[in-house]
């Protein structure tokens, strides 16, 4: 894998020589057409050469995962011989390198399509967007993905089972298409400033920005429901400080497209949208180091370790956020500043509002995410509490939602305070009637009735706007319907948080529990091929409709922990969250039997004949068993419990000891837990059957329905947007 060494260090020179002509003939060649022209085609060539030399490197990876090339450290460390396809492709961005590796291909696959629509702020822009390759590039020089082995193993550690989940095939590109995405309007501002264009910039701007709220949107949602789905702690957004670290530049960009409107609409906020622009990818950025540095691995579930990379992670930030604050306010004095128009209550004012709610929950969730650093400066290193992020930005979401709800009735310059009230005086009876119907489902608290009404308030002004936009042709509703999705979304938070039952349940072996009025059986416990142990449950409504459920539970060897995996029913109105907690502890009892021994055991006498030895399918597994002779009130049963020795691991199967009387003992199961051929004996371990219990918790959780459909809305509607900008503003 040599190669794929060399190709990125190909990379990394062609991006530097890029760069650097693209400097050159904007600063030192532009009055002459010729060495213009010339120049210009170099830089552009050794672009393409860098991007197809990552693209080839990345390449060169995935063949190398799933043709499983073990002598590479990656290969080894995140896929197995045993991984399905889909995984083994996806293991190519489940570690530190991997993930590196794929936000520069997209970054150059994005700087292809950058070139030729950027225009005038080709060669400044150009310039950043392969600095920025280039510090990414100098990590992974630092730490390549194709780094060998001195010996290679005979398989690969795997994938983490938390992993192994069909969005791990779609979450991770995608949010790394909006961290990729997030630096071209970096690059616009930077280019713009350098050249002194402080207005016409924004036409290439909104779009990236749109584009780039829609993927990191759409990959956060994405994860959320990924975490619901499987990590069975029945919520989908624990403020975890990776999941923070997408949310941070989500807000800010967000808080941009708003400026960027009102700028291209009244020609205000032109030096805070140059600021937003810069800081959003600062942001990334800086998340990036906060995940990768291992400086939070004791604080988060996701984090990464430290792999010697913290020099450049923080090269990285400081390179940035030099380039932009330098830039900045080098020309911050020349930029125009008009003023907000807040003579009136208007459309500006409303949105610049807006912007400052995002900025502002932004801020305290990038403070509360950054404690860990801060306080280490100071003594003991702590970090703040969930409960801190739910109660500081409840206010912040009712604020926004009334200003959902309050900003489409508003004009540009409006003619009095009170013809937007007027106007809006439906969807205001709409939220109150919300509030009541959630005050009647069990809500009490005023924060939350605050933000029921805010929501539903919001939900029927966008939905009006939506329904009389589609007039004038479908890609005028993009706004309206992003904004009704983010309504849906806030209905399902506040009720699906407000009105969600749990309770916990043990439940013996096919003996039926109630919870809910929903009846539930636990019909005992299967393996999964997958090496995740599943329950095998079975649930009925109080109507009498039956339905089958399979949570999972099983111990995952990578975090050394016990794992659930939640079966989740979805009805119209609610889900039925079904989450293993735990297995009681079965009663063990150990036996070591010599060949031709005869023991008794409780109601049982057990008589080892003789040992069976072959393989179990396939030549690099063997099967071991014991023949023993097990009697009961009389009667004798032939039993061969076995182990599965395969790939250095070892499986027991666990076998049914006869009960022909509820005298015999109430059942048990033996297994075949180790053999010594020299002394010919076997170590049988036997569990009574009678403590096989698993303690469940069953969850109730209304309108989870509403706030994922919202998230579709969000994302949709957003997409929307963009095609419109595309449309009135060409890229070309």
């Amino acid at each position: 894998m040599i190669l794929g060494s060399i190709l990125i260090i190909v990379a990394l020179f062609a991006v530097i020589f890029s760069g650097l002509q693209y400097f050159r003939i904007e600063k030192f060649v532009s009055a002459d057409e010729k060495k213009y022209t010339r120049g210009r085609l170099f830089a552009r060539v050794s672009f393409t050469i860098s991007t197809f030399a990552i693209g080839t490197a990345s390449a060169i990876l995935i063949y190398a995962l799933i043709t499983h090339q073990f002598q590479v450290s990656y290969v080894s460390q995140y896929s197995s011989l045993n991984l399905p396809l889909g995984y083994l492709i996806s293991a190519f961005w489940a570690g530190q390198q991997g993930t590196f590796l794929l936000w520069i291909l997209l970054t150059s696959v994005m700087g292809q399509v950058f070139i030729r629509t950027a225009r005038q702020f080709e060669n400044y822009g150009m310039l950043f967007i392969n600095i920025i390759q280039a510090l990414l590039l100098a990590i992974l020089v630092k730490t390549s993905p194709f780094e060998l082995l001195p010996q290679v193993p005979l398989d690969g550690a795997g994938l983490n089972p938390l992993l192994q989940n069909p969005w791990m095939v779609v979450h991770p590109p995608i949010l790394f298409i909006g961290y990729a995405a997030m630096a071209f309007p970096f690059a616009i501002a930077l280019a713009a400033l350098s050249r002194r264009e402080y207005g016409s910039w924004i036409y290439k701007a909104l779009p990236w920005a749109l584009f780039t709220a829609v993927m990191l949107g759409a990959g956060i949602v994405i994860g959320g429901f990924w975490a619901y789905e499987v990590l069975g702690w029945g919520g989908y957004w624990g403020w975890d400080p990776v999941e923070n670290s997408s949310l941070i530049p989500l807000l800010t960009v967000l808080a941009l497209v708003h400026g960027l409107l009102i700028q291209k609409n009244k020609g205000a906020l032109q030096r805070t949208n140059f600021f937003l622009a810069i800081l959003s990818f600062i942001l990334v950025v800086y998340a990036t180091f906060l995940t990768r540095s291992g400086i939070l691995a004791d604080f988060s579930v996701h984090s990464f370790q430290d792999l010697g990379i913290n020099t450049f992670l923080i090269l990285f930030v400081l390179v940035t956020t030099l380039f932009g604050a330098g830039i900045l306010g080098l020309r911050f004095g020349e930029i125009p500043a008009a003023r907000i128009d807040n003579s009136s209550l208007n459309r500006q004012n409303a949105l610049f509002i807006s912007m400052c709610v995002l900025c502002a929950s932004a801020l305290i969730t990038c403070v509360g995410t950054s404690l860990p650093i801060i306080t280490k400066l100071f003594g003991k290193i702590s970090q703040v509490d969930i409960a801190f992020y739910n109660k500081v930005n409840l206010p912040i979401g009712i604020l926004m939602a009334l200003l959902l709800g309050i900003t489409p009735w508003l004009m540009w310059k409006e003619d009095g305070y009170f013809n937007a009230l007027r106007r809006s005086i439906v969807p205001f009876i709409v939220g109150i009637l919300t509030a009541v119907f959630s005050l009647i489902a069990g809500i009490t608290e005023v924060e939350s009735l605050l933000f029921a009404f805010a929501s539903g308030f919001a939900f029927w002004t966008n939905l009006h706007f939506a329904v009389r936009n589609w007039k004038n042709g479908w890609l005028t509703i993009g706004a309206p319907l992003s904004h009704i999705g983010v309504s849906l979304m806030l209905i399902g938070v506040i009720v699906s948080g407000q009105l969600a039952k749990t309770k916990q349940i043990v439940l013996t072996r096919d003996v039926p529990g109630q919870i809910f009025g929903y009846t539930f059986v636990y019909n005992g416990m299967t393996a999964g091929e997958d090496g995740k142990d599943q329950l095998d449950m079975k649930f009925s409504t109080p109507g009498g409709s039956e339905y089958s459920a399979v949570p999972k539970l099983y111990f995952n060897p990578t975090s050394n922990g016990l794992m659930r995996e939640p079966e989740i029913r979805t009805f119209p109105l609610q889900d039925i969250y079904i989450s293993p907690l735990e297995k009681p502890e079965q009663e063990r009892n150990d036996l070591v039997l010599e060949k031709g021994e005869t023991i008794d055991f409780n109601k049982y006498r057990i008589h080892f004949v003789d040992f069976e030895l072959g393989n179990h399918g396939s030549r690099d597994s063997i099967r071991v068993a014991a023949r023993i002779e097990v009697t009961a009130e009389g009667i004798t049963t032939t039993l061969s419990p076995a182990m599965i020795i395969a790939k250095g691991k070892r499986k027991a199967d666990a076998l049914s000891l006869p009960t022909h009387s509820s005298k015999a003992g109430g059942g048990a199961f033996i297994s075949l837990e180790g053999v010594d051929v020299t002394a010919k004996s076997v170590h049988l371990t036997i569990a009574d059957d009678n403590s096989d219990q698993v303690v469940v918790e069953v969850s109730m959780k209304p309108f989870m329905n509403v706030l994922w459909l919202g998230a579709i809305v969000m994302v949709v509607g957003v997409g929307v947007a963009i095609l419109r900008r595309l449309q009135r503003d060409p890229l070309m």
